[in-house]
C-alpha cells in the first residue's frame, strides 16, 4: 500500500472557497471545543498576524485520508481546529462586508499544516 504525505496550505480565500469535501467519520468525536479553546486559537492567529502578516502560521498536523476520488477527504486528526477555522471563515465570508477585499489581497498569511 502506497502512502503519500502532503503539506496543505490554506489562505483565507481557499479556506472559504475550497471545493474539496471534508468528511468527519462516524468514529470521530463530535465537535467539542468550548469557548476557551476557540478563543485561544483566535488569539494565537491574531498574535501571529500582528507580528508579521506575511509569515505562514503553522496550525499543527492534520491527518486526512484521501478517498479514491480526489475531492473527498476523511478527517482523521485535527477536526476541532479545522472545523473552528472553517466556521470562522464561513462567518467572515457571509457577514463581514470587507471579506472580498481582504481575500483579494494575496499578501495575507497562509495557514500551514
Amino acid at each position: 500500500m502506497k502512502t503519500d504525505i502532503k503539506t496543505f496550505e490554506y489562505t483565507p480565500k481557499r479556506l472559504t472557497d475550497v471545493k474539496d469535501f471534508f468528511n468527519i467519520p462516524i468514529y470521530q468525536r463530535l465537535y467539542a471545543w468550548e469557548e476557551e479553546q476557540i478563543v485561544q486559537l483566535l488569539k494565537d492567529l491574531y498574535s501571529s498576524y500582528q507580528k508579521n502578516p506575511l509569515v505562514d502560521y503553522y496550525i499543527g498536523n492534520w491527518v486526512i485520508y484521501q478517498r479514491s476520488d480526489t475531492t473527498r477527504y476523511d478527517i482523521i486528526d485535527g477536526q476541532q481546529r479545522m472545523t473552528t477555522l472553517w466556521l470562522m471563515g464561513f462567518v467572515l465570508k457571509n457577514y463581514y462586508s470587507k471579506w472580498k477585499l481582504f481575500i483579494s489581497e494575496e499578501k495575507h498569511k497562509r495557514v500551514v499544516s
